[in-house]
């Protein structure tokens, strides 16, 4: 070997030798985000995922042939403007309001065989429940909102 081949090679080496301890260095100091990496990587893979994920880019071109066919067919276009068209409405009541009227709405459906206990509704017994300012503001807002299906569906 020549003594110029000798020099560059070392020069390699040490180079080298430089790299490996940067890289031990940075294992070092980031040794718990590598941890939290591969524990999440092994997660993926006892869950299957990542073998979903891995298939699922593998075969990226036929997936997203699927994808673009089943989103412009018509029932899912509707079903995708119908997500929109709820989430603009939830996004409008207050989040409070959304919570009380679901927690009442769970505890009546729960709740829903103790009415068959009663007697059946009248008018005059319908007549002294709309006196209750509470019951009466829910029905108006019942009859607002069905007043305003119907008169959509009119203009169309």
């Amino acid at each position: 070997m020549t003594y110029m081949a000798k020099i560059t090679n070392e020069i390699i080496q040490k180079h080298d030798e430089k790299k490996d301890l940067n890289v031990t260095g940075m294992i070092h100091e980031h040794f718990e985000e590598i941890q939290s990496l591969l524990d999440l990587v092994s997660a993926f893979k006892l869950s299957g995922i990542l073998n979903l994920m891995k298939a699922v880019l593998s075969q990226k071109d036929d997936v997203m042939e699927i994808v673009i066919s089943d989103l412009l067919n018509a029932e899912n276009t509707r079903f995708i403007q119908n997500a929109m068209s709820i989430y603009m409405l939830l996004s409008h009541v207050d989040p409070e309001l959304m919570n009380r009227i679901a927690q009442t709405a769970a505890e009546s459906l729960m709740n829903a065989d103790d009415f068959k206990k009663d007697p059946p509704l009248g008018l005059l017994r319908i007549g002294s429940l709309l006196k209750d300012p509470d019951l009466s503001a829910g029905i108006r807002v019942i009859l607002s909102v069905i007043s305003a299906i119907t008169s959509s569906r009119k203009q169309q």
